[in-house]
C-alpha cells in the first residue's frame, strides 16, 4: 500500500511538471452596435438609406446572403448580410418615424482588435 501512495504521488508529480503545449487564442464573439441620427431630408420612405446601406455592406466584405426588408408603408426598413465564411454578419435598420439608423456587427475570431477596425468601416461608411 506504501508503494502504491509513493507511485501515486510521484506520477502526479510528473504530470505537473510535464511542459504544456502552446495554446492557441480562443475564438470569441465580438458585438458592437451603433445608433445614428438619421436625417431623410425630403425623402418619403427609407428606401434611398436601405439601398446605401446594402451598398456600405457590400463594399466591407458583407455580401453573401444580402437581404433586405421594406414594410409595406415604408417606414421602417433593415439590410443584413454575412462575409463569405460565415463568422461575421451585419444588419443596419432605417426608421423614418424615428429619425434613426441602427447599425449591429458581430464577428466570432480570434482577432477582436480586426473586428473593432471592420466595425469603424461600417460605422463610418456613408448610408
Amino acid at each position: 500500500m506504501h508503494r502504491l501512495i509513493i507511485i501515486s504521488s510521484l506520477a502526479l508529480a510528473f504530470a505537473g511538471t510535464i511542459p504544456s503545449a502552446e495554446s492557441k487564442p480562443q475564438k470569441i464573439n465580438d458585438v458592437y452596435t451603433a445608433h445614428f441620427e438619421y436625417d431623410f431630408k425630403k425623402e418619403k420612405d427609407v428606401n434611398k438609406c436601405i439601398s446605401r446601406a446594402s451598398a456600405a455592406l457590400a463594399r466591407n466584405g458583407l455580401s453573401e446572403e444580402l437581404n433586405s426588408k421594406v414594410d409595406d408603408d415604408g417606414q421602417y426598413g433593415y439590410v443584413y448580410a454575412w462575409n463569405p465564411d460565415r463568422t461575421a454578419v451585419a444588419e443596419i435598420t432605417c426608421d423614418r418615424e424615428k429619425k434613426v439608423s441602427v447599425l449591429g456587427y458581430s464577428r466570432y475570431a480570434s482577432d477582436t482588435d480586426l473586428t473593432f477596425k471592420i466595425f469603424k468601416l461600417l460605422r463610418d461608411s456613408n448610408w
